[in-house]
């Protein structure tokens, strides 16, 4: 009972709140030249494409901070069992072999667009 009535709950206040921003959204993305501006911000696709893979390199940074975070503290909080040790290693091991695999397709994918496309 109180389920359903905080589904319906719920789903009257994220109508409400649609409803009432989005004359916003729709007011902030005109233009003062009337039209409505680019949200992305860049014009041409290789601009897009850059900050897509720049923005995705981010992420699997942080992916692999976390990775290597998680298997640090699996390492300290083993209290000497050596299955935990050597889970902790592996995750180690791989959050950095793929940290390794990105950053080396950055750099090919970096190679390959300034030499044979002329993006820089």
């Amino acid at each position: 009972m109180f389920r359903d009535r905080y589904k319906k709950g719920l789903s009257i206040l994220t109508i409400a709140i649609g409803t009432v921003l989005l004359p916003v959204y729709v007011a902030l993305a005109e233009d003062s030249s009337g039209g409505i501006r680019n949200p992305l911000g860049d014009t041409k696709i290789s601009d897009i494409l850059t900050n897509i893979i720049q923005w995705l390199l981010g992420l699997v940074a942080m992916l692999a901070l976390l990775a290597l975070i998680v298997g640090g503290v699996r390492i300290m909080t083993a209290f000497g069992n050596e299955q935990q040790v050597a889970a902790g290693k592996k995750i180690i091991l791989w959050a950095i072999i793929g940290l390794a695999v990105v950053l080396g397709a950055y750099a090919i994918i970096t190679l390959i667009s300034s030499t044979i496309l002329g993006v820089t």
